[in-house]
């Protein structure tokens, strides 16, 4: 018997239609935000898919085996974010590997996309930024803005469209200025008009890496000017008015509001420490810094990290 409770003479004897909707129902699962409460994620669901996967016959009989991505989709947060032990890397980069071998042989512009967006990222977590950029060309010779709404759909957010933030980074880190500098302006100028702008956690992946380049090549104000645009901005005008809505990274918006004003008023010689006592309420006030600790381990590909904000 798997650990679901499913046992593996039905595992064994389901046909190729039933598997496929036995994967999505257990990929379906394991999307729920709930199961992140607290940091202490149940990776059961994205397992025990896999497990099933590998084990029914039937698994080659699909003749539609983009269950298979979605699932390796999942899978590479659950490394990505430390679920699943990796202590080398080597298991996530092999399963990159295999996603994109597969990817491309099924042949949709949407999964390549998502599949080269996961092996770029492997890389730069790898610190093989020079492999990730490599990565990173051929996905900007597959992906176009108008596979977002079909990436979202299969994979929940467009994974694609972030690896562009992630590569001002990594040029960056390898002073590669000039490449960087073209990057920012395909995604200030092209790649974020196109975006839903709905999609504001979207928006925020993208965004913060290129924020920190912005503001370390002496450019605040049009660092904050774009996060305000495309992040908050968007926030207040499609969500604000709900009280129940939240998005993943929204305990971070008013202390990355405050450091990209400070950083902009530093520019700019403008500052009067009569325009701040909102910021020093803010820090005197039990909200300050009490973000939970297990949530900046997801921020590493991003730059900085919640701890590294806060503590500028």
């Amino acid at each position: 018997m798997l650990s679901l409770g499913i046992p593996l003479s039905v595992v064994m004897r389901i046909d190729a239609d039933d598997l496929v909707c036995l994967a999505q129902l257990h990929i379906a699962i394991a999307r729920n935000p709930l199961l992140y409460y607290g940091g202490n994620y149940d990776a059961s669901y994205y397992l025990n898919c896999r497990e099933i996967l590998r084990r029914a016959p039937a698994a080659s009989e699909m003749p539609d085996r983009s269950v298979f991505f979605t699932l390796y989709s999942g899978t590479f947060l659950l490394y990505k974010n430390k679920y699943i032990k990796d202590e080398d890397g080597s298991a996530l980069q092999r399963m990159a590997s295999d996603f994109v071998e597969q990817a491309t042989l099924h042949g949709d512009p949407i999964h390549i996309a998502r599949a080269l967006a996961m092996q770029g990222l492997t890389m730069g977590l790898s610190g093989k930024y020079d492999e990730a950029l490599a990565t990173q060309q051929k996905l900007e010779e597959v992906y176009s803005p108008s596979l977002s709404e079909g990436i979202c759909r299969e994979y929940t957010s467009d994974r694609a469209a972030q690896n562009f933030g992630y590569s001002v980074l990594w040029y960056h880190l390898l002073d590669r200025y000039a490449e960087a500098d073209r990057q920012i302006e395909y995604i200030i100028n092209e790649l974020m008009p196109e975006m839903d702008q709905r999609d504001v956690h979207n928006a925020f992946v993208i965004l913060l890496p290129l924020v920190w380049v912005l503001l370390d090549k002496g450019e605040a104000r049009r660092a904050e000017t774009t996060f305000l645009q495309y992040v908050c901005d968007n926030y207040d005008k499609f969500y604000g008015d709900d009280s129940s809505s939240s998005t993943y990274y929204f305990y971070l918006y008013k202390p990355l509001r405050f450091l990209l004003r400070l950083a902009r008023d530093a520019e700019e010689t403008s500052a009067d420490a009569s325009q701040y006592e909102d910021i020093e309420s803010w820090i005197f006030s039990d909200d300050f810094c009490t973000i939970q600790r297990y949530l900046a381990s997801y921020m590493c590909a991003l730059g900085k990290d919640s701890n590294c904000i806060l503590a500028e």
